[in-house]
C-alpha cells in the first residue's frame, strides 16, 4: 500500500544502516589513536510532505531536545528549513565567558566529525541578553547553550536527513548504529502521530487556537512604557547616553503545544524577508521571526546588519512609497540609524580588517513595517570565529542603546520584566566555520502557563511616547498573528 506522504516520512532504513555501519566501523580507529571520542555522520533522502517539519520541533520536543531554523529570503533563492531533533552533544554556558565557552566546545569537536561533504553537519546554538540567568518566566533556560543534534532533517527540494551518533572507547559498533536507528524510528513514529492532530486530511494546517490576553500584570501596561520612555528621552535631552531600547512584555493565556508548530508556519508563509527560529528546552519553546543578522560568516567575511528606524507600512503602494521616503528622511530615524552603524563599524574593526559600510541606507520591507537598513562588512581577522562575532558584537546599539554599558543599566533599572533570551540570539555554524546568529526579535516564550510576547523600541531624544507605544504594537503584530490573533487582538479564524 502506498505511503500519505502527508502523514509520514519514508526513508530507506536499511541503506542509512549500511552507511552508519561503514563509517562506524572506520571512525573505530581514530577513537582508538585519540582516545576521543567521536561523532559519525551518515546522509540519506527523505520523502515527505514540506508540513512535517512543522511538527518535528514538537516530535523533539517531546523527546527531549530540538531547534528548527530557516534563514531570511533573499530574493529568486531558496529558503531550506532545518529541523534538529535529540543531542549527539549538548552544552550549556553562564557567566561572561560563556561565548569562550561555546567557542572552545566547537572547536574541540568540529575536528572529531566524521563526515562526507554531503552531510547536513550544523551545531545550533543560542544565548541570552544578559550573561546571567533570568528569573520567571526564564527560570528554566541558560544565558547560552549549543547542540549536535542527533537528527538534522533539511527541507528543500530536495530533502534529507543526517544522523549523528556519538562513538567512544566503551562503545559497541553494533549497539551505536542500531540504537540510532531504534532513537529514528521513535522519531518518525511520533511525527506520524503528531501529524494527525496539526494537519486536515488535505495537508492544510488546521487553525490555531483562539486565544485572549488576560489583564494581568505580567503584560507592561501602556501607562508604564510610556512613562518609561519619557524619562528615557529627558535623560538623553540631558546627555546622559546617546540611546536605549525600552522593550515590552505582553501575555496570552491559553496556549498550546501544538500552537508552536503552526505558529511557525505562519511566520514562514506571512515573513519570508525574516529569519524563523524556535528552540524546545525543558518542555518550553522560544521561537521568533527576526528581520536582523547579527552577525553572517561566509568564505572569511563577516556581515552584521544595521536595523534602526522604524515606520509602519502604508495602505496601498504610494501610501506606502511616502511612508519610505519620510523615513529616510526623519531627523529622529536617521540619527537612531548613525548611532548604530558607527558602533558596529567600530567593533566589527576588532574582528576584521578591511571594515566598509553600505555606501546608501535602504528600505527593508516587512509585512507590517518598514526599516531603515544597511550592513557593515569586513574580511574576519585569523581564528576569528562567529563566536567571537556575538562575544564583541552583543548586545548591539540596536538591541541596547548607547554607550552600551549604561544602556544595559538603564534596561535593567526600568524595564518591569526580565528579557530571557528575548533580544538575545539564536544561530547555526556548521564545522568549517560558516554559519550566522539572527538577533532574536519579534519573538516568544511559549510555556505551560501562557505564551509571553516581546518588542522593543530605540528611544532617543525627541522620541514620542506614544508614537513609540505605537511602533511595539507594528513589531508584536507577527506573533500576535502567528498564535492566531489579528493586530488588535481580534482572532484570525
Amino acid at each position: 500500500m502506498a505511503i500519505d506522504s502527508t502523514k509520514t516520512i519514508k526513508v530507506d532504513t536499511e541503506n542509512l544502516r549500511q552507511i552508519l555501519s561503514r563509517r562506524i566501523a572506520s571512525a573505530r580507529r581514530l577513537v582508538r589513536l585519540g582516545n576521543e571520542a567521536h561523532f559519525v555522520c551518515a546522509t540519506v533522502p527523505i520523502d515527505c510532505d514540506f508540513n512535517l517539519a512543522y511538527q518535528l520541533l514538537h516530535t523533539g520536543g517531546a523527546l527531549g531536545r530540538a531547534w528548527y531554523w530557516h534563514a531570511r529570503g533573499d530574493e529568486g533563492q531558496p529558503r531550506p528549513v532545518y529541523v534538529a531533533v535529540g543531542a549527539a552533544m549538548h552544552v550549556e554556558a553562564v557567566g561572561t565567558d560563556r561565548f569562550d565557552r561555546l567557542r572552545s566546545i566547537w572547536l574541540a569537536n568540529k575536528e572529531r566529525i566524521v563526515a562526507s561533504a554531503s552531510d547536513t553537519v550544523r551545531f545550533f546554538f543560542g544565548f541570552s541578553f544578559a550573561d546571567v540567568p533570568s528569573p520567571t518566566p526564564w527560570e528554566k533556560w541558560p544565558s547560552a547553550m549549543m547542540t549536535l543534534p542527533e537528527f538534522v532533517f533539511r527541507f528543500e527540494e530536495n530533502k534529507t536527513v543526517t544522523v549523528t551518533v556519538r562513538l567512544d572507547e566503551d562503545s559497541v559498533d553494533d549497539d551505536v548504529c542500531e540504537t540510532a536507528l531504534m532513537d529514528f524510528q521513535s522519531v518518525l513514529d511520533a511525527s506520524r502521530i503528531r501529524n494527525e492532530r496539526l494537519f486536515h486530511e488535505d495537508g492544510s494546517p488546521v487553525m490555531p487556537t483562539t486565544h485572549r490576553y488576560a489583564n494581568s500584570s505580567l503584560s507592561t501596561a501602556k501607562s508604564s512604557f510610556t512613562a518609561m520612555v519619557s524619562q528615557t528621552a529627558e535623560d538623553i535631552r540631558h546627555g546622559r547616553f546617546a540611546k536605549a531600547v525600552m522593550a515590552r512584555q505582553e501575555y496570552l493565556e491559553n496556549v498550546n503545544v501544538d500552537d508552536v508548530s503552526q505558529a511557525l508556519l505562519a511566520i514562514r508563509q506571512s515573513y519570508p524577508y525574516s529569519t524563523g527560529f524556535a528552540v524546545s528546552h525543558r518542555d518550553e519553546y522560544f521561537l521568533g521571526a527576526s528581520p536582523e543578522i547579527l552577525a553572517k560568516v561566509q568564505a572569511g567575511e563577516v556581515l552584521v546588519d544595521c536595523l534602526a528606524g522604524t515606520t509602519r507600512r502604508g495602505e496601498d503602494d504610494a501610501q506606502d512609497e511616502l511612508a519610505a521616503r519620510q523615513l529616510l528622511h526623519s531627523t529622529k530615524d536617521q540619527s537612531e540609524h548613525e548611532v548604530v552603524v558607527q558602533a558596529i563599524e567600530r567593533m566589527t574593526a576588532d574582528l576584521a580588517t578591511e571594515v566598509v559600510r553600505d555606501l546608501n541606507r535602504r528600505i527593508l520591507r516587512l509585512p507590517n513595517v518598514s526599516h531603515l537598513y544597511s550592513r557593515v562588512r569586513g574580511r574576519l581577522k585569523d581564528e576569528v570565529t562567529l563566536f567571537d562575532a556575538a562575544k564583541v558584537l552583543h548586545p548591539t546599539p540596536a538591541i541596547a542603546g548607547y554607550p552600551r554599558d549604561v544602556a544595559i543599566r538603564v534596561i535593567s533599572d526600568r524595564e518591569p520584566f526580565h528579557r530571557g533570551w528575548y533580544a538575545g540570539g539564536v544561530g547555526v555554524i556548521t564545522p568549517g566555520g560558516d554559519g550566522e546568529i539572527s538577533v532574536a526579535l519579534r519573538s516568544a516564550l511559549a510555556t505551560s502557563k501562557g505564551t509571553f510576547l516581546y518588542a522593543g523600541a530605540g528611544i532617543m531624544g525627541d522620541s514620542d511616547p506614544e508614537a513609540e507605544w505605537n511602533e511595539t504594537e507594528l513589531k508584536l503584530r507577527p506573533m500576535r498573528m502567528a498564535f492566531g490573533r489579528g493586530e488588535h487582538g481580534g482572532s484570525l479564524a
